[in-house]
């Protein structure tokens, strides 16, 4: 997807990049350093150095306007990496060198080690249903250590403003900053105005208090941000949305498909209260209003993405109404 989020840089600054990051003498200027595929948000270069390829990243520019919640993203994936790498095993690429000095590049950018193989989105119809079923299992432990990571508050890691003593502040504030993101693009949501959307929310919002401790939660953990190399995962990508929350906002829990009974098994939850399928169908809701919402900041190429998640918004509301009833 092609967003104007992308911040794109020219040859001449991307070495600059790389030179301060390794030193002249690593570069490999026998290949070009080439612009990744997929994303939605970041631009990503694969840029060739003499003993490996690694990855770099650019976070948007100042001047291009985000979602509230989007503050300090980048940052925020750096931090994430190097919890994952002190304490879990989960195969996580390495952070190489960051810089947020913003004296060649016109915003924050780092390096990372190349994640092997192929994401599972595009390898998964090939793979046979032992490899998947061995996928989702490896998926559902890692998941788990992930969100084996306590918090000191509920809240976004790159956003200092928004660290709540409890999940209910936190939603709440998640909630309001996309209100306030959608009206101040003019966002119509179709089938339910800001104002209903709110009460319905707030209807249920004690619920959320039975989240008590704040647990490390990926978010975006979609089968494009995972790595898939001789039928193991190899690497798990794009921490940048991280945040201390409740775990059922997880992608596994809270996405627009039914959970793997295999990853439930695997990950140690296999049965839900009504209380809890109330909070991940709102967290669903909120992951489809980003989705309808960003479009409007990013300004994609394709209106694919918004008419899948206004059709989305309809269901999902029809099926908080009913379990809450």
């Amino acid at each position: 997807m092609n967003a104007i989020t992308k911040n794109r840089q020219c040859k001449e600054v991307l070495y600059q990049m790389t030179e301060k990051a390794f030193g002249k003498d690593k570069i490999c200027f026998d290949r070009e350093i080439v612009e990744l595929d997929g994303g939605f948000c970041n631009v990503v270069y694969l840029v060739p150095l003499i003993e490996e390829d690694v990855i770099l990243k650019i976070a948007p520019s100042d001047q291009v306007e985000m979602m509230s919640y989007e503050e300090r993203i980048l940052e925020t994936e750096v931090a994430v990496m190097g919890l994952m790498e002190k304490y879990t095993n989960v195969p996580t690429p390495k952070v190489l060198f960051f810089d947020d000095s913003k004296m060649i590049c016109n915003s924050s950018y780092f390096f990372m080690s190349k994640s092997l193989g192929v994401t599972y989105n595009n390898l998964k119809k090939e793979l046979s249903d032992d490899q998947n079923k061995s996928i989702l299992q490896e998926l559902g432990r890692y998941n788990k250590q992930i969100n084996s990571i306590k918090g000191t508050y509920f809240g976004l890691i790159g956003k200092t403003s928004s660290r709540f003593a409890t999940c209910r502040e936190f939603i709440l504030s998640l909630f309001d900053m996309l209100i306030k993101d959608g009206k101040r693009k003019g966002r119509n949501l179709v089938h339910i105005s800001y104002d209903d959307l709110w009460e319905l929310l707030t209807s249920c919002e004690e619920l959320f208090d039975e989240v008590i401790t704040p647990r490390l939660v990926h978010w975006d953990l979609w089968d494009g941000n995972i790595f898939v190399q001789e039928g193991k995962i190899s690497g798990i990508i794009d921490f940048e949305r991280a945040f201390y929350g409740d775990i059922l906002m997880e992608d596994a829990f809270s996405s627009f498909s039914e959970p793997s009974k295999i990853f439930l098994e695997s990950y140690g939850k296999e049965e839900f209260t009504k209380n809890e399928k109330i909070r991940c169908t709102i967290y669903r809701l909120y992951r489809c209003i980003v989705m309808i919402v960003e479009c409007d900041y990013r300004l994609y190429d394709s209106d694919w993405q918004y008419n899948w998640m206004i059709d989305t918004l309809k269901i999902e509301l029809e099926r908080l109404k009913a379990l809450i009833k």
